[in-house]
């Protein structure tokens, strides 16, 4: 529905109109055609309720925040592959041994991959199946705040999970294949 809102008393300066933002360029034309219709020597001058509220200090502080956060959040997640990169490299050192023997007594790669991950998978599962609905409800008392309700949803945390485990798979896989395709001999050689 159209709306106008105009503020009461002797001289009104302020006129604010609801307007379709999809029709804004003719409705803007239209409301300057028509208010100078009226009083074609009173200058009109218009402006939109987004940029008088992007206008404020406390929006350009939010704007400065949520920035500052993302950047943060980058560090973040980039933090957590270099931990997770250096604890696939600390587990194919200390079972390059193991490896070694397995190699020796005819183990596939693929099995030795597998053997090697599993247990870093279980605790990554365990980890995700906790901070997911944690996550979540924290997230939904955060967003009830604002104006906008938002609902993440929990396939938004179980898509970062996966994304959690391909990088933690690719990651372990990797390293345990540069130390399953090793010579069993060079790894031995001291036993």
């Amino acid at each position: 529905m159209p709306c106008i809102i105009s503020f009461s008393g002797n001289l009104n300066q302020y006129l604010l109109i609801r307007i379709n933002p999809e029709e804004r360029e003719a409705t803007h034309a239209f409301i300057l055609t028509t208010l100078r219709k009226f009083n074609p020597d009173y200058p009109v001058e218009i402006k939109y309720h987004d940029d008088i509220l992007m206008d404020t200090k406390e929006a350009k502080s939010y704007v400065a925040a949520s920035r500052l956060m993302h950047v943060f959040f980058l560090l973040t997640i980039l933090n957590s592959l270099i931990g997770i990169f250096g604890l696939s490299v600390f587990i194919a050192q200390r079972h390059r041994k193991q490896i070694g023997i397995r190699k020796v007594f005819g183990a596939n790669t693929t099995g030795i991959m597998l053997n090697l991950s599993r247990g870093l998978m279980i605790q990554t599962l365990v980890a995700i199946a906790f901070a997911s609905p944690l996550s979540y409800l924290v997230s939904i008392g955060y967003l009830s705040v604002f104006p906008q309700h938002v609902e993440p949803g929990i396939l938004f945390f179980l898509l970062g999970g996966l994304f959690m485990v391909i990088i933690l798979l690719a990651t372990v896989s990797w390293q345990t294949w540069k130390a399953a395709m090793g010579d069993p001999v060079i790894s031995l050689r001291y036993e």
